[in-house]
């Protein structure tokens, strides 16, 4: 498939059958991505690897999988940054959980009444709750679409600037907790910040709507993902307050994007190959 907006083209074949694959292993709540360790074995071909589950159900997850495990360098392909995606993204949430642990963060848990608003858990509560862990709404993968624009518009086709197809967030009940976990993230060996924006400083308010939270671009190095060939992928975790996420809705959501796009079509496609926003990244 071939995506072309102005004048840039993106191409992709499967990222749109693995963002698809992955929302029913997420539904059906199989967590379980080896038939045992994943395991390098010396052999005279030189490397061998024992399957992945994921691999073994399906010939196009094969193919991803290899893909993604082949990857050095920067990542130039939409669909490797995908195939990457659908292998990171529950070692990930993984990871997320834990930081929620130590340091007081909260999820949605759907209610089990229809009609009744989404009430927030602590993790260390939901964990305790095989109900509860079934209904809360992790974010799910980037959709493909989203993420064709948002590589064109911003990046100008730059595909490696991508860093939220995987993403996650946690919400806190004070500032203070927001700033412990940025601590025990700082020191964590497994995870190696990219870079993060201080949105409750941001000097304009027009860029996010007033809307503020603390973003983290994070890569998890760990023995496991280096195997699997995603060390390298940079993954988005926000870092929100309560206050904050309650006053969010699906309405307010759509009115921001509009306004977004609105911004866009006014701004000289020229100017394109920067994003505008870049400057309110810091270096860890």
């Amino acid at each position: 498939m071939i995506s072309l907006i102005y004048d840039i083209k993106i191409t992709y074949a499967y990222s749109y059958i693995l963002t698809t694959y992955t929302a029913v292993i997420h539904q059906q709540e199989n967590w379980r991505w080896t038939a045992s360790t994943v395991t390098d074995l010396e052999s005279a071909g030189g490397l061998l690897r024992k399957k992945l589950l994921i691999e073994l159900r399906s010939p196009m997850m094969q193919i991803a999988v290899n893909t993604a495990m082949r990857s050095e360098g920067i990542t130039t392909s939409l669909d490797q940054l995908y195939a990457q995606a659908v292998l990171l993204d529950v070692t990930f949430r993984l990871q997320i959980q834990r930081l929620a642990a130590m340091s007081r963060g909260y999820f949605p848990v759907v209610a089990q009444d229809v009609g009744v608003p989404v009430e927030f858990r602590l993790w260390n509560e939901i964990k305790q709750d095989i109900a509860a862990r079934g209904r809360v709404q992790w974010p799910k993968i980037k959709h493909v679409d989203k993420a064709v624009r948002k590589v064109t518009i911003h990046y100008h086709g730059s595909v490696s600037r991508l860093h939220d197809i995987v993403r996650q967030r946690i919400v806190f009940e004070t500032l203070a907790d927001i700033c412990k976990c940025l601590e025990i993230i700082s020191n964590d060996p497994d995870l190696y910040v990219v870079c993060f924006k201080n949105r409750f400083d941001c000097p304009k308010s027009l860029s996010t709507a007033g809307y503020r939270d603390v973003v983290v671009v994070i890569r998890v190095v760990t023995e496991q993902t280096l195997r699997m060939g995603t060390a390298g992928h940079s993954c988005e975790l926000q870092l929100a307050h309560h206050r904050m996420v309650r006053l969010l809705t699906t309405a307010q959501q759509d009115r921001f994007l509009k306004y977004k796009q609105h911004k866009i079509h006014h701004l000289n496609p020229s100017n394109f190959k920067e994003d505008t926003g870049r400057q309110h990244w810091y270096n860890w």
